[in-house]
Parts: structure tokens; sequence; C-alpha cells
């Protein structure tokens, strides 16, 4: 009867062990997925902000060629949007 308890604790025991270094190889891959995951994001706010910058300068650009139209008393059709504006230069997508 001893030998069978003592096989039970030892068994025990060894399910214990092997579900903390489940848990623990399963934590680790988890926090390199989400480093992996984070730093994917700041790539993606980083082009999209770079985009926006982008098309901030083209509006500023065509807003000033707007006004001085304006103030030229030009004629009709006003000064066309610059190529580019809003469009995404990474892939192609408008």
């Amino acid at each position: 009867m001893t030998e069978s308890i003592i096989s039970a604790l030892i068994g025990t025991g060894g399910v214990a062990v092997g579900a903390c270094v489940q848990f623990v190889a399963t934590w680790a891959k988890t926090r390199s997925d989400k480093d992996t995951d984070a730093s994917r994001l700041l790539i993606e706010a980083q082009r999209q902000l770079d985009q926006s910058a982008r098309d901030r300068q083209l509006l500023w650009l065509w807003n000033r060629e707007l006004v001085d139209a304006i103030w030229r008393r030009a004629p009709p059709p006003p000064p066309s949007a610059p190529d580019g504006l809003f469009q995404d230069n990474d892939d192609g997508k408008e």
C-alpha cells in the first residue's frame, strides 16, 4: 500500500511539473508574439504618420496655389489637385 501511495505522489508531482513547464513555454511564446505584434503595429503607425505628413504638405501647397489664384483673380478653372494626394504610395492603393 505504501508503494501505491508513493507512486501516486510521484505521478502527481510529475503532472504538476509538466503543467508548470507547459505554462512557462506557452507564456514565453505568447510574450514573444505580442512583442512582434507590437513592433508591427509601430511600423504601421509610422508608415501612416509619414503618409499623413506627405498629404498635409501636398494639401498646404494646393491651398497656397488656390489662394494665389484667387488673389490674382485668375479665370476658371482653379488649380488642380497635386498628383499623389491621398494615395498610398507604398502599395499603390488609393
